[in-house]
């Protein structure tokens, strides 16, 4: 296998957005890359990687993963916009195996209804 990573980003860049998604080329797993307020540190600002259906929306029964803390509110779009232009060499870091992991091992997640999924969760605290 050669140093490129198997994930590949799947968003055009679209002016004034952080977020992007990508996808695992060998499954076709999708995950939205997206700026979230640290939950230690509402102050700061992470990066976020939640896995999205095949239709692109979050799906809202997986937990997102903490990918990168303590990041500033003006370093956001610098951060996030290098991580879409360089995604290989942000994801071979030895801190990202465990994220590089976690999204190999994600299998596909098949599109769902939001509308579904929300009266689903209202029918189970009933």
């Amino acid at each position: 296998m050669d140093n490129a990573t198997p994930v590949a980003v799947i968003d055009a860049h679209e002016r004034g957005a952080l977020s992007f998604r990508i996808k695992v080329i060998a499954s076709g797993a999708r995950f939205l890359v997206m700026p979230h307020r640290d939950p230690e540190q509402p102050r700061w600002w992470c990066v976020v990687v939640a896995k999205c259906g095949s239709n692109g929306l979050v799906d809202p029964a997986e937990a997102g993963y903490i990918a990168q803390r303590h990041l500033g509110r003006d370093d956001l779009a610098d951060t996030l916009a290098a991580l879409r232009t360089n995604l290989d060499a942000w994801l071979a870091e030895p801190s990202r195996e465990p994220l590089l992991a976690w999204l190999i091992a994600s299998p596909p997640t098949p599109v769902w209804d939001p509308k579904t999924a929300s009266l689903r969760l209202l029918d189970t605290f009933e």
